[in-house]
């Protein structure tokens, strides 16, 4: 009544559109709520003449988000300045599914936004509301699949749309249309940019990265807001200079930076990971606890899931998952998935089951209130007690160690907290009372009292020699190379990942006959072709047969493709038969054939496919077969003494140092959910290094004073460096491990790699880094002769079934192809075929080959197809040889200047998907574009509230009511903007805090 005492004519207050609308406060990280001012061009672009939606006077819009929330923006803003209508309610109105979808049909509702976490309720209850609606705008949360797919499956397709956007670049940056769903990808991404929005994503030297590659999202564009209320300092943290912006392109000055992590994907929409602040670092591992939160709401009967992490009593941190079930949830079968479809370290230790999950007066789940509940129910295996006294010892240690109580015999010591640092206790403990060194590695391998408790009761209580033939034994010693093979070939469907095939094409008059007799004399004199392996009384051995098949058959196929030959031709072996290595001959024409040979890893390696092909040769061209005084079983029992020595220990103490601590992890992004045991399906992209590259890359590696594979390596870091967000790293190597005399043209497996850790300053210039590596990669070198297999089992790390033990990657400079290409049979022309390969042992691995003919350094990418896309290996390539091509140009670079995208990737970003921009009415402020509505449609409804109705004629006169009580009363403009933030701030729960309010007098 009293506004009615009022004109309700306009009052001439002259304000443009880059003044303030609103200031906007949020809750800040410190606790200390920001206050965003938000002009009003801010707003227009989000609602008037955009790209993601089309807001038109028919429309009726639920306004579902309080005015203290930016969601509010769109709804009031969306609808009034479109001519649509807008739908009030009572806040307990919209908590309740069942009487929204009641106000949703009652008003036909036909537009709305709506917070993930409320959207996820009214799809469990009332799905059917949603039949009528024309668009669902839903977000500000991590997407669940499972109810996007159950609404889509209800509604169809185009309806729906997931956006974007922090409070700072006003309502929404991003949207992603709902069609359909890739469910390899595990959620649902958030789009492109709408509107005169620009999006970056920026490694942490604010550079492009490519596609695939995590980084954090930057948002500029006509959405950004002015900064923070008296908070300068705040600002200019925040909001930064676009260093791609300059007075040609029209970009963005400023940018607004998010603190999200997100990725391009394929198709060039943005992909959500997570907060950066809400990345966790365990055990090591660096860990998104959004893939675990979306691998526990794949499971049955799981509607919600959120995972935090906590402290226990001793200090220690673990993953708490709070889960809501649909219906009861077997905790046996969730602790089987879970560990089937996540590493050890990322399957919760405790898991909480909760009626419903808590939402604060945003619809956001409250996680403040999670924390507080500490009823947590274990994820544990039913109890069983200790059945003798090992089993009591270990469950007394274990308890002290892992600070739990009633422990059981099959409790998974993974799930009750334990890491590396704590198996180091646990071990110690175990010596000192049951007199038994038992190491970090099999506590990882048996992670279970009842398991360890067996590894303890079979334990025992506490100059380079000649090598010598040793006398006739049944059964021989195996290496600690050849044991890990063996294991792995029983315990992994491997295939032929450890075949070594080679195929060769012969050119000229070909002698089938005595190119067989030469292979076959070749098995007979070389033990390692006559050898099988066992297991014999729990040792695996090794058996030298006096005779076995000739193993190379001859056969004629004029009409056959060599690939489809040489693909029917390499299967696995069976390690218990010998021979392990098997050849063919092929005729493929009148005076062209191909010799395909097949041995497996377990008896050879690189050095030794090359001795063969040349002694095959020799053979060949009549010469005698070679005279061995000693054999590879004769160099296994020699390196079992040498494991004793001064000399070895030495090097397991350079090992031991350079890996004590923590051990870094590679946080390679990948394209598929890594499978929870490791996969050996692989392929392979090849590329070159043309020789132009390759003469400045030996130039600068000679100017150094540097290797060339330490050059290469370097480069490979920076690589991983740039995709991984990582200074640090290991990356796996191999050496020929024939440092003895005796054994330089034997034949065998000799082959050991090494665990090469480098470490990135990004300050420093590439000169120093390779000048620096070298000393250390060098170092790495001269201890080359500490198996592989000891140091992982010696050093305390978590075993990860998932992931090669160490490393994920390696890069191999290789020099045996080349030397076999420059060999002869006879007077036959041989050359080298190149063979596909089918397989991978690691995630991902480069293998370099100089090729003496055309000058290049050739290069094979070999992946693994059940972690990445072929595309994402090839963009690889790209930017190793885009990181090669800028540090021999520039070697004097900082590595934090290196640039690794093309041109055309930056131009795909900086043009085509930044290319946003469209006609609003940019100058013109709220209450113009509102006035101007009212002009067209004075008699539509504006809002509707508990059975209200005004007109857009009748709000705009009580709008402008209000206004003239306020100019009446002499309430000046801020102290209207204090009322109304200490009013937002009282909603969201800050009553107390007064000091970014503007001073005013009530």
């Amino acid at each position: 009544n009293t506004l009615n005492d009022f004109s309700d004519e306009n009052l001439d207050i002259q304000y443009n559109s880059d003044s303030i609308a609103y200031i906007m406060y949020t809750s800040g990280s410190t606790g200390i709520p920001k206050g965003i001012r938000t002009t009003h061009y801010n707003i227009s672009r989000v609602v008037k003449s955009t790209n993601y939606i089309d807001i038109n006077e028919k429309d009726v819009i639920l306004q579902l988000s309080n005015y203290a929330f930016d969601g509010s923006t769109f709804d009031i803003f969306g609808s009034l300045l479109n001519g649509a209508t807008l739908v009030l309610g009572k806040k307990e109105t919209f908590i309740d599914a069942y009487k929204l979808s009641e106000i949703i049909k009652k008003e036909k509702v036909t537009v709305f936004f709506i917070t993930t976490a409320l959207f996820n309720t009214l799809v469990d209850c009332e799905v059917e509301c949603l039949k009528g609606v024309r668009k669902v705008l839903f977000g500000g949360e991590r997407v669940s699949v499972k109810h996007v797919k159950k609404a889509l499956d209800t509604i169809g397709s185009n309806k729906m749309l997931h956006v974007y956007g922090p409070t700072e670049t006003t309502v929404f940056a991003t949207y992603y249309p709902i069609n359909d769903i890739e469910e390899s990808l595990g959620t649902i991404p958030i789009g492109k940019a709408i509107a005169n929005t620009e999006l970056y994503v920026l490694d942490n030297n604010m550079r492009l990265v490519p596609k695939g590659v995590p980084g954090e999202l930057y948002i500029g564009g006509d959405g950004l807001a002015l900064g923070y209320l008296n908070r300068e300092e705040l600002t200019n943290e925040k909001f930064v200079a676009n260093p791609f912006a300059t007075e040609q392109n029209q970009l963005s000055k400023v940018l607004y930076k998010t603190g999200d992590s997100v990725r391009w994907l394929q198709d060039n929409n943005i992909e959500f990971i997570d907060r950066l602040d809400n990345q966790i670092k365990l055990r090591g591992f660096r860990i998104e606890l959004g893939e675990i939160e979306a691998k526990l709401k794949a499971f049955d009967k799981i509607s919600e899931a959120v995972t935090l992490v906590r402290e226990d009593k001793s200090g220690g941190k673990y993953i708490c998952a709070y889960i809501v079930n649909d219906g009861n949830v077997d905790t046996e079968a969730l602790r089987n998935y879970l560990r089937k479809s996540l590493p050890d370290y990322m399957v919760p230790t405790k898991i909480v089951f909760l009626d419903a999950m808590p939402l604060n007066a945003n619809g956001k789940v409250d996680k403040k209130e999670l924390l507080k509940n500490d009823d947590a129910l274990e994820l544990r295996a039913r109890f069983e007690a200790p059945t003798n006294t090992i089993e009591a010892e270990l469950q007394r240690i274990w308890e002290d160690v892992l600070s739990v109580e009633n422990i059981g015999i099959n409790d998974n010591f993974y799930e009750l907290g334990g890491h590396s640092l704590k198996a180091t206790v646990i071990a110690s403990k175990i010596h000192k009372a049951l007199e038994v060194e038992i190491s970090i590695g099999e506590i990882f391998a048996n992670p279970t009292i009842k398991e360890l408790a067996r590894v303890v009761a079979v334990s025992d209580k506490n100059s380079i020699s000649e090598i010598v033939p040793v006398g006739y034994r049944e059964y021989y010693s195996v290496s600690s190379a050849q044991k890990r093979l063996y294991i792995q070939e029983q315990s992994d469907s491997i295939g032929t990942s450890y075949n070594m095939p080679i195929a060769l094409t012969l050119e000229g008059e070909l002698d089938v006959d005595k190119l067989r007799n030469a292979f076959y004399e070749l098995i007979n004199t070389y033990e390692v072709f006559r050898t099988s392996f066992h297991m014999v009384e729990g040792e695996i051995v090794q058996k030298i047969h006096k005779e076995v098949a000739r193993g190379i058959d001859y056969i004629s196929s004029y009409d056959a493709e060599l690939d489809g030959l040489v693909n029917a031709f390499i299967k696995p072996f069976d390690l218990g038969a010998a021979p392990l290595i098997r050849g063919q001959i092929v005729k493929l024409g009148e005076k062209r054939f191909a010799l395909l040979i097949d041995m497996h890893h377990i008896i050879s390696d690189g050095v030794s496919m090359l001795v063969f092909i040349k002694e095959l040769a020799s053979l060949y061209e009549g010469q005698q077969t070679p005279v061995l005084k000693v054999q590879y079983k004769d160099y296994v029992c020699w390196l079992n003494e040498f494991i004793v020595s001064e000399e070895f220990k030495k090097q397991e103490n350079f090992w031991l140092n350079k890996y004590s601590g923590e051990i870094p992890v590679l946080n390679m992004p990948l394209d598929y959910s890594r499978p929870d045991k490791r996969s050996f399906k692989g392929d392979s992209v090849s590329f070159a290094i043309q020789p132009k590259l390759v003469e400045a890359v030996n130039e600068l590696s000679q100017k150094s004073n540097v290797t060339l594979n330490t050059l290469l390596v370097c480069s490979y870091a920076i690589l991983l460096s740039r995709y991984c967000s990582q200074n640090e790293m290991v990356i796996g190597s191999l050496t020929a491990g024939r440092r003895h005399p005796d054994v330089n043209n034997m034949m065998g497996m000799f082959n050991n790699f090494l665990p090469l850790r480098i470490s990135l300053d990004n300050s420093n210039t590439f000169t120093k880094l390779i000048i620096s590596a070298n000393k250390n990669i060098m170092d790495f070198y001269e201890n080359q002769d500490y198996p592989f297999d000891m140091l992982v089992e010696n050093l305390s790390i978590n075993m990860d079934k998932s992931r090669n033990p160490l490393f994920d990657t390696m890069l191999i400079l290789h020099n045996e192809l080349d030397s076999i290409g420059s060999l002869r049979f006879g007077k036959l022309d041989m050359a080298n075929y190149p063979i596909a390969h089918q397989t991978s042992k690691l995630d991902f691995k480069l293998d370099i080959y100089n090729d003496s003919t055309t000058g290049n350094l050739n290069c094979i990418l070999e992946y693994n197809t059940e972690l990445f896309r072929k595309e994402s290996m090839l963009r690889l390539a790209e930017h190793y040889l885009n990181i090669l091509e800028e540090v021999v140009d520039k070697p004097t670079v900082k590595l934090s200047e290196i640039d690794m995208l093309s041109d055309i990737e930056k131009e795909l970003v900086l043009k085509q998907f930044n290319d946003t921009a469209m006609e609003y009415q940019k100058d013109k402020t709220i209450h113009q574009l509102f006035e101007e509505q009212v002009e067209k449609t004075p008699s539509s409804i504006a809002a509707i509230f508990k059975g209200e109705r005004l007109t857009y004629k009748e709000l705009n006169s009580k709008a402008n009511q209000l206004a003239r009580v306020l100019r009446e009363k002499g309430v000046q403009r801020d102290t209207i903007v204090g009322i109304i933030s200490e009013r937002s701030l009282r909603y969201n729960g800050y009553r107390k805090v007064r000091r970014s309010l503007p001073t005013y007098q009530p």
